[in-house]
């Protein structure tokens, strides 16, 4: 019995000892998970924009900018820090090109590791590169494609560019005051850039008394566009059945036309035999024939293939 306290007080005081690591077998693919893309000295911009994402998403961006620095190693504090730091340093490495990665395999640090990369592949602050951005965003318009993927490519040039012009200023005041006036100009080059079927539109958009951002002129664009589709495609369908229409009418045949030219070629014809009209000769033939065999002046009649009412009583006259 004291023996089984003694292990059970044993095994209590280990267990508040020893600490406890929690298993995430995540862990081993989050390497793999730092960046989309895989940097290889031409793609910095979207390599460090994906990194910096993802470092966010699970609190380890101050290991590269600086925030954790590392404490004294009599610190009970350094083994957790230094497994992270490793960790980062870990998931910055493996989304490198194999040719990269030996120049800071040997870094100590992740914040090394992130400066090293940043001072060799940034283009920060390079004029060329600015000058070509800003060209490509000045030949952009809509053209032959739709509001929306004008919009999106020039969004993307224009984010491109902040990326390249990191402008920080002194206050707050002014910092709103810059981001204002660069709007403004956004929504000037994308009204400027639209087709002219949407000078209203941009006339309207001006016209607000809240001057909008970019997106806002975008959604006001976006609704004028999606209205004129509806009525234009209105306006196709109702003219298609017009045609339609119109070609029926003229392909349809005049059967009152032809039934009244029927008719003139059979009046025209005449019966030699009875003196009658609107019928054959050769009838005539077939009648004289039936006249020997039968007196009757109905028989008479409908072998000459006329209408009983009217011929009954000539004929009757005739026969007597």
């Amino acid at each position: 019995m004291t023996n089984s306290l003694k292990s059970t007080a044993t095994s209590a005081s280990d267990a508040q000892v020893t600490p406890i690591v929690p298993h995430t077998p995540q862990l081993e693919h989050l390497a793999f998970m730092v960046s989309t893309v895989k940097l290889n000295g031409h793609n910095f911009m979207e390599w460090s924009q994906s990194a910096k994402i993802t470092l966010m998403s699970r609190g380890k961006m101050k290991y590269v900018n600086g925030t954790a620095t590392a404490p004294e190693k009599t610190d009970p504090k350094y083994e957790t820090w230094e497994i992270e730091n490793y960790t980062v340093m870990s998931w910055l490495i493996r989304s490198m090109q194999p040719e990269i990665i030996k120049t800071y395999l040997l870094l100590p640090t992740a914040r090394e590791i992130w400066l090293a990369v940043h001072k060799t592949f940034s283009k920060i602050g390079f004029t060329s590169q600015i000058f070509q951005i800003k060209r490509q965003i000045e030949k952009t318009k809509q053209g032959n494609i739709s509001v929306t993927d004008y919009y999106n490519n020039l969004k993307g040039l224009l984010t491109e560019l902040d990326l390249y012009q990191n402008v920080e200023m002194e206050s707050a005041t002014d910092t709103a005051r810059l981001k204002d006036l660069l709007e403004k100009e956004r929504v000037f080059k994308f009204l400027l850039g639209l087709n002219p079927e949407f000078e209203q539109v941009c006339d309207r958009t001006l016209g607000r008394e809240t001057f909008p951002d970019l997106d806002q002129a975008f959604a006001l664009v976006r609704g004028d566009e999606s209205r004129k589709e509806l009525l234009h495609g209105k306006e196709n369908k109702d003219s298609k059945n017009l045609v339609e229409g119109s070609a029926l009418a003229v392909s349809k045949p005049n059967f009152k036309y032809g039934d009244n030219k029927i008719q003139a070629e059979k009046d025209k014809r005449w019966c030699d035999f009875c003196n009658r009209p609107r019928h054959r000769e050769r009838h005539a033939g077939e009648f004289m024939e039936y006249q020997q065999i039968s007196r009757d002046p109905v028989e008479l009649v409908k072998a000459c293939k006329w209408p009983l009412k009217i011929y009954l009583q000539p004929f009757k006259m005739n026969l007597k």
